[in-house]
């Protein structure tokens, strides 16, 4: 019987698009996305990181990175906001071989939670269409206990605190209904993003390993102007890549 809803639609069937067969043998087993492109670009400029390969689309290059860490390779992708892109990219890397994943990505935040900045989800909330093609019709999604420990360790071994939270993940960024957001805050969401339920629907479904982090630059109530405080913070988005790495080989 036909669901109401095409998006509930949840079928255990091939897909007639598919990605299975390896795009490229260039990634490794390991892979951390990241959102903050501007970091990326830093790193290679540096020469902390090299391209090992270019993929193209009709309106941008995606460079694959790759680095080494303790003597190990881990590849690097930027993915672009939204869970449909980001989807498309872990799907993508999949196929190359990546086993481990774990993304560092931008948040807003709903509630004050003080001086926080750092932000480990625990579960999300799935507000975004792009899960629902992957897992079934769950309010929410929750992270595999083993790898929030991991990343919570390699935090430990740095002076940067973190707060664990349940994310609200959309794909209405200008459809925030004030009534609304009320309602996801009383559920227990502390902050919002775009892509989180998405990338976890996607792993859930290759059954691959993966963990998020956020790092928030805004919340709600304000806006950041300030030189300085701009400049500490792309030295902690530095140090937050680093973590990332860590806990991706840690998996």
């Amino acid at each position: 019987m036909r669901r109401q809803y095409p998006i509930l639609e949840l079928r255990n069937e091939e897909s007639i698009v598919t990605t299975k067969i390896p795009l490229t043998s260039d990634f490794s087993d390991h892979l951390v996305i990241c959102f903050f492109k501007d970091i990326i670009e830093e790193l290679y400029k540096n020469k902390m990181v090299k391209i090992v390969r270019t993929y193209k689309s009709e309106f941008v290059e995606h460079p694959l990175y790759n680095l080494k860490f303790n003597g190990m390779n881990v590849s690097l992708l930027y993915s672009p906001s939204g869970a449909s892109m980001a989807a498309g990219v872990l799907e993508e890397a999949i196929a190359g071989g990546v086993k481990y994943i774990v993304a560092l990505g931008s948040c807003g935040v709903l509630d004050d939670i003080g001086k926080a900045r750092v932000f480990i989800p625990q579960t999300a909330f799935r507000d975004e269409g792009t899960s629902y093609h992957y897992v079934d019709e769950e309010e929410e999604l929750a992270f595999d206990k083993r790898n929030l420990r991991g990343i919570r360790e390699c935090f430990s071994e740095s002076n940067l605190d973190y707060t664990v939270v349940k994310t609200w993940s959309t794909d209405g960024l200008f459809r925030l209904p004030q009534t609304k957001v009320k309602n996801i805050i009383r559920s227990g969401c502390q902050i919002i993003d775009m892509e989180c339920s998405a990338l976890l629907a996607v792993s859930k479904y290759h059954n691959v390993k993966f963990g998020q982090f956020f790092y928030s630059d805004y919340n709600s109530r304000f806006l950041i102007d300030d030189s300085e405080e701009l400049k500490e913070r792309k030295l902690i988005k530095n140090e937050l890549i680093w973590i990332a790495v860590e806990a991706c080989l840690m998996m």
